[in-house]
């Protein structure tokens, strides 16, 4: 089988809808190197037909190479690049028959007699031979075309060559092809356009330009209704259609420059092969994705709302953004880069909600993740590499309840991803990394009576009370996942399967200021100041950690309760002590005190450090909108999870 390396190397920046689409839906087109008058005197004595070409491919003329495709000949059969020549000629034109998939001719008129002698006894020699060209009158506009020559005339008194050319496919040009995509350099301006003797240097190729975006999403970016409705499975769209749930990420916005990788191997059959249900005319072996990460900064808050009580359990994508021009060589191969997000629920909501939480995050140079589908004999062998998050760090957004009670079993998770669409001869896949960022794990309940700061019932040593209370146990898991999918054809007679996933890295950790998910812990809603059981004290209205019917979560132990005044009356009467399991600190600033026991709980405030004594600021940080956390690499990647931007592969 001849054997065809197609590698692409897509170093591109993921953006928001704004900037993304400015070179969304665009193709490379074919370009012509540049050459030195050194290379343009090499290439006069090189004038025959060669067994390695190279082939350039730009968003414009004016633009460097952001793609290059490399063939090495078939034996016998070598390859003239006719546009490497184009300085020698005066005219090119082609038969309308050349194009019509019937042979035809090619009248090449040449500017000086030497080098027309030269070219006709050259490629006369050679026989049949491979043209190769981008001129108009020979194919499709912004297109490459290739051809057999089967026969060499040379007319003396015109200067001019006629080629007698059978269209063929460019994938069978040559044995072996390599194929290079570099996105990073493709809206630079090229250095041909500056005038003097540098407009004729070599271009390079291999040269990394920085390129990044910077965008938003606006304030409000709807998930749930989706946006693109195309991207839900009628089956989803079915299930969901009648349910009052809607999902938004408010003020999402992210700098991001990432580099994605991608390198196939492909074995071609024979060139008479034609694709069907039974054959696929190839073999794929290798297939490799990777992306690293040069600068990442997300930032989001979502918003969930639960019209009525709902079970519900489903998955689908919301947006899928075209990142960069896409890449088409043929019919060989085609090449899209794509950035999107996705959306995971698990819900059991006995009754209407509305929450938001966040985060903030930045993640620096080097980490990456990475999928290896088959080995080096094509066998289906997935592997999968990350690393390199430790430097990330985030900013956390609070639990926010806006409405609704709190009384919740659910998992939400918004799944940005990139991917890696390609069609290789009428077979087409995905390669897709997914940000499980996090999955949200929230199960809380509403507790009807009375509980002390533990959320236990109030007990004959209890003097502090909460009406409002909940059991809160809330968790972030932060999951990367790998997957492969054939959406077209499929790879017959090999062991691909046609999906496959795979969870490489799983974390988790507390949504703050819960412990985690497992570990469940007292809580009230933190907002408006609310007047406390007995009188409020003057100036109190500056207070922290009043309880609220909507606001931030915040633990019961640092929340301003309701006293049991008289029952704290009756013990210092009882025993000639006030109880010491009081915060006397929150009663002395957030009450009146009754003039009985005044004097004892200044003296307790006065000679008392503790935390019962003074009251907390932890809420007053948190009401203020955002809490920072040092968290460890893994932990802070729980933003990418809830942000709802990722700006990509």
């Amino acid at each position: 089988m001849r054997q065809v390396l197609l590698a692409a190397v897509l170093s591109g920046v993921f953006c928001a809808i704004s900037s993304a689409t400015s070179l969304a839906g665009r193709t490379l087109t074919p370009v012509r190197r540049a050459h030195t008058l050194n290379n343009r005197e090499l290439a006069y004595r090189s004038i025959a037909p060669k067994r390695d070409i190279q082939l350039d491919y730009a968003l414009s003329v004016h633009h460097p190479p952001a793609a290059s495709v490399s063939f090495t000949a078939h034996n016998g059969l070598p390859i003239l690049l006719l546009e490497d020549l184009d300085y020698l000629f005066e005219s090119v034109l082609c038969s309308e028959n050349v194009n019509n998939h019937i042979p035809g001719t090619m009248d090449l008129r040449f500017a000086s007699a030497d080098a027309f002698e030269e070219a006709l006894d050259t490629w006369t020699d050679s026989g049949t031979f491979i043209v190769v060209t981008s001129h108009p009158s020979c194919n499709i506009a912004n297109e490459r075309g290739a051809w057999t020559v089967m026969a060499t005339d040379g007319n003396f008194s015109q200067r001019s060559i006629r080629l007698t050319a059978v269209p063929t496919s460019m994938g069978n040009v040559g044995r072996t092809c390599h194929v290079k995509y570099d996105h990073s350099g493709v809206e630079f301006w090229d250095a041909r356009e500056v005038l003097g003797l540098s407009r004729r240097a070599e271009q390079d190729d291999t040269q990394v330009f920085p390129f990044e975006y910077q965008s938003t999403f606006g304030a409000r970016l709807p998930l749930f209704p989706p946006p693109n409705a195309s991207l839900v499975p009628a089956s989803v769209q079915n299930a969901l259609k009648n349910v009052d749930i809607q999902i938004a990420c408010l003020d999402c916005g992210l700098t991001s420059n990432l580099s994605v990788g991608v390198d196939f191997e492909i074995d071609l059959g024979d060139t008479n092969c034609t694709p069907s249900p039974t054959q696929n005319c190839f073999a794929l072996n290798r297939a490799a994705v990777n992306f690293t990460v040069e600068d990442i900064v997300l930032s989001a808050e979502l918003e969930l709302f639960i019209g009525a009580e709902y079970t519900l359990s489903t998955q689908f994508d919301v947006l899928k953004i075209p990142v960069g021009p896409s890449f088409k060589f043929g019919t060989v191969i085609e090449i899209g880069a794509f950035f999107g997000l996705g959306v995971a629920l698990d819900l059991d909501i006995p009754a209407s909600l509305n929450i938001t939480y966040g985060s903030q995050l930045h993640a620096l140079t080097g980490a990456f993740a990475s999928l290896d589908l088959v080995d080096g004999n094509g066998n289906f062998d997935p592997a999968v590499n990350a690393g390199g998050w430790d430097n990330v760090s985030l900013s956390q957004i609070p639990f926010r309840v806006n409405s609704g009670e709190l009384d919740v079993i659910s998992t939400l998770a918004l799944q940005p991803f990139v991917e890696v669409d390609f069609t290789i001869l009428e077979v087409g896949a995905t390669a897709r990394i997914t940000l499980d960022l996090p999955e949200v794990d929230v199960n809380a309940s509403l507790h009807t009576t009375t509980v002390n700061r533990e959320c236990n019932p109030i007990g004959d040593n209890d003097f502090e009370s909460f009406k409002d209370a909940f059991t809160v146990g809330a968790g972030l898991e932060l999951d990367i996942m790998a997957s492969f999918v054939v959406d077209m054809g499929e790879f017959i007679g090999s062991d691909i399967p046609n999906t496959w996933n795979d969870t490489f890295f799983h974390h988790e950790f507390p949504l703050l200021p819960s412990k985690g998910a497992n570990d469940t812990g007292c809580f009230v809603l933190n907002d408006d100041p609310t007047s406390t059981t007995g009188t409020v004290a003057s100036g109190s209205t500056s207070v922290t950690g009043l309880p609220a019917s909507s606001g931030t979560l915040l633990a019961a132990a640092s929340a301003v309760p309701s006293w049991n005044i008289p029952k704290i009356q009756s013990y210092l009467s009882a025993s000639g002590q006030l109880p010491s399991n009081v915060n006397y600190g929150q009663m002395a600033q957030a009450t009146t005190v009754p003039s009985d026991i005044k004097a004892a709980v200044a003296k307790i405030k006065t000679s008392s450090s503790g935390s019962k004594s003074t009251p907390t600021n932890k809420s007053k940080s948190n009401a203020a909108g955002k809490t920072s956390s040092a968290f460890t690499c893994w932990q802070s990647l729980l933003l990418l999870c809830l942000v709802g931007s990722w700006s990509v592969y």
